[in-house]
């Protein structure tokens, strides 16, 4: 035990330790064991700790009902503290109510066989939920005490008469008091041989009746000087090999007494019975006089005392009054009206007119024996009522300021939550002003920066000449996206005067996305409103060959506005409807140059480019019909493209690549037959790459040439199959919006 770490941090007094070993105990700890003196760790507890988690984790796992050798319980220690605080006391004694609560009639008898109950225990036990077990105990428990008190009153007093007339119940001859011993170990231990003789030849079976260190009373006869009890023991029967708690047997005692000396024992048990009867004289203080009234010094006799009373021992009286419990407030007692009954209450006080009132109804059979327990415990209960009544105000008191304590906390949380919440308004406000001057000055710059380029959208008449190439599209960044891209993705942006200046709604980026692909993901509502808007202006003022340059450059969002204007078929011009009429055969034919280029059919192709402006049609990628043909290896269409439609070569895909920055990269007879016939050499992508970068960096390119020769087309038509679940999606938006 003194090797444990538990025992370390109790003996150093170590309560942070404590609680981490009873929380973490080691593997082999043994919270029931004892030292040599006898002590459990609640004893040591009970001299160190001053920690109340501490003295309910020990009184939740250790016997307190568990003496030491010098017959002191962990609650002797523990409540023996002087000033001992109100919590402590109130832990002791809700643990105890706990503990003794739980026990049945058997179980409660051997706690009171052990010496550890008193009746302030049993008072402790209220309340209407009380086992029938316990109320018959609390009953018959003052008088099985007064009968264990007169049995070692009589040991004490080495009166054999006085033991004979006790013997009675024998389970109450086992019953040890508050020294831990029971009457046949005491009368050993005071070497009382014809106790020991008559108790055991009335009850042989007390001396296998084990103490409270583990030993039978032929441990205590061997450490004595004289060895007749120590013989008569042995003769009936006591083993001499019996080990007690420090592994030491009577027969290795009576080999070296000084392992238990006989005469430390009895030093040792009147120690115990003088701090008993200090206890007892203490709470049976009469009531008398006031407290403040200080009692009159007695008077010094003119002889010297006999030499007989002159002990170094009080001798215990066999006969004096033993605790019992009789409440002064079961009745009220009118006060008496005689002369000499009112002298008694003015100068003995109301106990003794209550205890001879009492007397009076009664009648007992023995009115100086009821008198003198009367008395005993008068002032007894009187104190314990004054010292509950103490530990209930201050109980309220500590209540009253624990409540104050709260009421302050939670009034400084809620004062800490109402400054948290005021700055983060504040963060916030300041956060939102910061976003919206960011965006004003984002706006400015776009602007500043449309009005300094102007560009044009790409616009193919059909009678236009092979001179009128496409027009330099707007400023893109090293990822394809445009200021309408950008703008595109924030609110309050304002795409409609973007979109005037002349930005297209068709410009990819270098995920194929367009600036209403990035408002939709981006959930910016207005400015998706804002593209088709635009694109609903153009066909409600009739702006067709804008309109015609939106589907060339493979923008695949009509169908949502096309949804919104079949409501105002009956308003539109004649023109218009004739346009929205001819819409799907313009589609067809922009799918079949695609599916010619594809196939590789010069002879198809020369069919669809009936009309000249399909020669620059761009797919949803924005590479052109001559861009696919590089990648499918089509030098015969490659030849007529370039031969016929000049202004093809002039065409860039979603990152500003030329068909002849594709041609590097594919092959030298390609990149010839464009260089031939007067491709931009010197033409730059977004990344400032001109067409000679890709011949040594063809990767990308031959990606693109891979996918389109393994199944994908990259068509309008076959954009058209993929997406018709996002056009029906498309379609349903608009009617709601409808």
């Amino acid at each position: 035990m003194e090797t444990t770490k538990l025992y370390i941090a109790l003996v150093s007094g170590n309560d942070e330790d404590v609680l981490k070993q009873l929380q973490e105990p080691e593997d082999d700890l043994d919270i029931t064991a004892r030292n040599q003196a006898g002590q459990t760790y609640l004893h040591l507890a009970g001299q160190k700790v001053k920690s109340i988690e501490v003295l309910k984790a020990l009184l939740e796992k250790v016997d307190p009902s568990v003496r030491d050798e010098e017959g002191n319980t962990a609650i002797d220690l523990i409540l023996g503290v002087k000033d001992c605080p109100v919590e402590v006391k109130m832990t002791v004694h809700e643990t105890l109510k706990q503990r003794l609560s739980g026990k049945s009639w058997t179980e409660l008898v051997a706690e009171l066989l052990k010496g550890f109950l008193e009746q302030w225990m049993i008072d402790l036990l209220t309340g209407e939920e009380l086992s029938e077990d316990i109320k018959k105990f609390k009953e018959e428990f003052p008088k099985m005490m007064a009968t264990v008190a007169r049995l070692h009153a009589a040991i004490e007093g080495n009166s054999l008469e006085q033991f004979n007339d006790l013997q009675g119940d024998e389970t109450l001859l086992r019953a040890g008091d508050r020294t831990g011993l029971t009457p046949l170990h005491k009368a050993v231990a005071m070497g009382h041989s014809e106790l020991v003789k008559n108790i055991v030849g009335s009850y042989p079976e007390n001396i296998k009746v084990l103490d409270h260190m583990g030993r039978s009373a032929l441990h205590y006869a061997a450490g004595q000087k004289e060895d007749d009890i120590y013989k008569f023991l042995v003769e009936a029967g006591a083993d001499e090999e019996l080990l007690d708690l420090n592994q030491k047997s009577p027969k290795d005692i009576k080999e070296d007494p000084q392992l238990l000396p006989g005469q430390v024992t009895l030093e040792r048990l009147q120690r115990k019975l003088n701090q008993v009867q200090r206890e007892v004289q203490d709470s049976t203080q009469t009531a008398e006089a006031p407290v403040e009234e200080q009692k009159p010094p007695s008077p010094k006799p003119a002889t010297p005392p006999p030499a007989s009373t002159q002990q170094t021992r009080p001798v215990q009286n066999p006969n004096r009054p033993v605790q019992m419990y009789i409440s002064p407030d079961e009745r009220p007692n009118p006060p008496p009206t005689t002369v000499d009954g009112r002298y008694v209450a003015e100068h003995l006080g109301n106990a003794l007119t209550a205890a001879l009132s009492e007397i009076a109804e009664k009648r007992p059979a023995d009115p100086i024996e009821f008198l003198a327990k009367w008395l005993y415990m008068y002032h007894a209960n009187a104190k314990y009522n004054d010292k509950q009544r103490e530990l209930l105000s201050q109980i309220r008191e500590e209540e009253a300021a624990k409540r104050k304590e709260r009421e302050i906390r939670e009034k400084r949380k809620q004062e800490l939550q109402q400054l948290q919440e005021e700055e983060r308004k504040k963060q916030e406000a300041a956060e939102e002003e910061k976003r919206r001057k960011e965006q004003e000055e984002l706006q400015r710059k776009a602007k500043e920066a449309a009005l300094s380029q102007q560009p044009g959208l790409e616009t193919v008449m059909e009678d236009r000449e092979e001179e009128d190439a496409p027009k330099d599209k707007p400023h893109k960044d090293v990822y394809g996206q445009t200021e309408l891209h950008k703008l595109a993705g924030q609110t309050g942006a304002d795409l409609f005067t973007l979109l005037n200046m002349g930005y297209s709604p068709s410009e990819r980026d270098c995920n194929n996305k367009t600036a209403r692909d990035i408002a939709v993901e981006s959930g910016v509502r207005e400015n998706v409103e804002a593209i088709d808007q635009y694109v609903q202006k153009l066909v409600e003022m009739g702006e067709f060959d804008k309109l015609e340059d939106l589907m060339l450059a493979g923008y695949d969002k009509f169908d949502v506005v096309l949804a919104k204007l079949q409501e105002l078929t009956t308003s539109l011009p004649e023109k218009t409807k004739a346009f929205l009429k001819e819409l799907p055969e313009f589609l067809e034919k922009i799918q079949a140059v695609f599916r010619a280029v594809q196939t590789g059919g010069l002879a198809d192709l020369k069919v669809a480019l009936e009309v000249k402006k399909l020669a620059l049609a761009q797919d949803q990628r924005g590479r052109s019909l001559l861009h696919l043909a590089i990648l499918g290896g089509h030098r015969d269409v490659v030849e007529h493209l370039t031969s016929h439609f000049p202004m093809a070569m002039k065409c860039k895909d979603n990152l500003d690549r030329t068909p002849y920055h594709y041609a590097m990269a594919v092959s030298e007879e390609m990149a010839s037959i464009l260089q031939k016939h007067g491709a931009d050499v010197l033409a730059q992508d977004v990344k400032k790459q001109q067409p000679s970068f890709y011949k040594d960096h063809p990767e990308e390119i031959l990606a693109m040439k891979s996918e389109l020769t393994s199944g994908f087309t990259g068509t309008q038509h076959d954009a058209e199959k993929e997406t018709s679940p996002t056009q029906g999606t498309n379609q349903q938006e608009t009617q709601e919006e409808a």
